[in-house]
């Protein structure tokens, strides 16, 4: 842990220096397809899916292989890092494959839970931890009289991944009746303070700290109130980590 906590700091004092391009994230898109298999990265905007506005140098390190650098972007959709090899190949660096860590601009991703890439951020000695989501939706759109459209009457979440190798990932959904349906992707991010033992919490309420923190649940409540502390914000939970490392 010692060891993982002196190369963050490196690579974050690292990347300080270098610009930032991230862009901000629609809070949902929603499409329609009636194709028998929907290619959902293939019809998201590239906005929604990727953190960065455009692909921009970055770097890909391994524990026992040597770095990756060059253009590279991360896709929040599938939830892996792309980049173009050599051969102008667009290649997928996926969360369970030996990645240590990633430098895209300003931005340091590590893998989190052989699921995706989750940002780092350091207030002091205290980190501040952001992970980004999309989450989709597909519902089945019925036209009835005069061209109605009736909905189904549940709304499933489907979110699979049907290729997981480097070469090729897409999200997909079986739509083998061709009907009409209505995709919704919707943007989500969740932050969490590390404990010094490595322990993540997540920060979205008093009641989450109280709970992680039940010997100090008056000074947490006074932090919040004298401080103003958003929970979306993460200029604001900067200094809540910060506080939160002394106790």
């Amino acid at each position: 842990m010692k060891k993982m906590k002196t190369v963050l700091c490196l690579l974050i004092a690292f990347m300080a220096v270098l610009p930032g391009m991230a862009q901000t994230q629609p809070a949902n898109e929603i499409f329609r397809s009636n194709q028998e298999k929907i290619m959902v990265n293939e019809l998201a905007s590239f906005n929604m899916q990727y953190l960065l506005d455009e692909f921009t140098e970055g770097s890909v390190y391994f524990s026992q292989r040597r770095p990756v650098h060059g253009k590279i972007n991360y896709n929040i959709l599938l939830d892996g890092i792309q980049y173009y090899d050599q051969n102008n190949q667009l290649l997928t660096m996926l969360p369970d494959q030996p990645v240590d860590s990633v430098v895209l601009g300003n931005h340091v991703l590590l893998p989190y839970n052989k699921t995706g890439f989750i940002e780092v951020f350091r207030s002091g000695d205290a980190t501040l931890m952001l992970y980004r989501s999309i989450d989709v939706h597909s519902e089945a759109l019925i036209r009835g009289a005069y061209g109605a459209i009736n909905r189904t009457s549940s709304l499933q979440q489907i979110k699979t991944l049907m290729h997981s190798d480097v070469l090729g990932r897409d999200l997909t959904i079986g739509n083998t009746e061709r009907q009409e349906m209505e995709i919704t992707l919707t943007y989500r991010q969740n932050y969490f303070f590390q404990t010094p033992d490595g322990q993540l919490i997540e920060l979205n309420n008093r009641r989450t700290l109280s709970r992680a923190f039940p010997g100090h649940s008056s000074k947490i409540n006074q932090f919040l109130r004298q401080n103003s502390i958003d929970f979306n914000s993460k200029e604001s939970l900067l200094k809540l980590v910060a506080f939160l490392h002394t106790l």
